[in-house]
């Protein structure tokens, strides 16, 4: 999605709630004091980059992503930016960085081509550095009636696009056959609503921004009346408060030999 103002402000806030929910900006167990190459692969608005670098002070950071950063976000001299597609491949040489980094390209990654963008994760990556993603799924928990509808739709229709979001769960299983070792994943319980403090309250407006961001490709692509769309996404956040809906997501981390 183009980062229009309105588009910015919602990355930031999912930024801000997925720390929450983390905990930080990584799980990998990367040491500041070592680590001096980060690479950000879907670097979005830059707002992870910003941060890193400051937890990092000996890295320096370069993030790639096929639109520009966000001006409002101020970039120390150490952050590097490319405009680039990952389908295309990474702008790097072999071996080059200690940590890499993606979060939430599922969407953006057609099924076909995830082994092809893992492996040039792990090409980039030097030995003894680590790969980490950020993934989700389609996987609800106490969702309603109208959370149930959307994701059907979205399957039945995306799946034969190419994008499968069942894939997901074994992000794991597809780093270790690309020969990463040491790896851990983890699924996280997204909460989408204020019944769950903050990040809930956070990541449900972000999710819910999202689903309206893809009323074009329910209406277009899927053939989903606009009019039934609009009322069916207006109600989901009520149901989420009332059902206390979560969505699954996959933390993995991994190290290259």
């Amino acid at each position: 999605m183009p980062k229009d103002e309105q588009e910015t402000h919602r990355l930031d806030f999912q930024h801000f709630g997925l720390k929450l929910l983390l905990g930080g900006n990584y799980k990998a167990p990367i040491d500041p004091a070592r680590t001096h190459s980060i690479l950000d692969v879907g670097c979005g608005t830059g707002r992870w980059m910003a941060e890193m670098v400051q937890e990092f002070p000996q890295a320096h950071i370069y993030g790639i992503d096929t639109d520009a950063p966000a001006p409002h976000i101020q970039f120390s001299a150490r952050c590097h930016f490319s405009q680039n597609d990952i389908l295309q491949g990474l702008p790097y040489a072999d071996h080059t960085f200690h940590y890499v980094h993606q979060r939430l390209l599922v969407g953006g990654i057609p099924t076909y081509y995830w082994p092809a963008t893992l492996q040039e994760l792990v090409r980039v990556t030097q030995s003894g550095g680590w790969i980490e993603l950020l993934e989700t799924g389609n996987v609800y928990h106490n969702a309603g009636p109208t959370t149930k509808q959307l994701q059907a739709w979205w399957d039945e229709g995306m799946t034969t696009r190419g994008f499968d979001l069942s894939i997901m769960p074994t992000i794991d299983v597809l780093l270790t056959r690309h020969g990463v070792i040491n790896v851990h994943m983890e699924k996280i319980q997204v909460p989408l609503g204020t019944w769950a403090g903050r990040p809930g309250e956070l990541l449900g407006l972000d999710l819910f921004e999202v689903f309206k961001s893809l009323k074009a490709v329910y209406t277009e692509k899927l053939g989903i009346q606009p009019e039934l769309f609009d009322h069916m996404v207006a109600l989901l956040p009520k149901e989420w408060e009332s059902h206390r809906t979560t969505y699954e997501m996959y933390s993995v981390f991994g190290q290259k030999p």
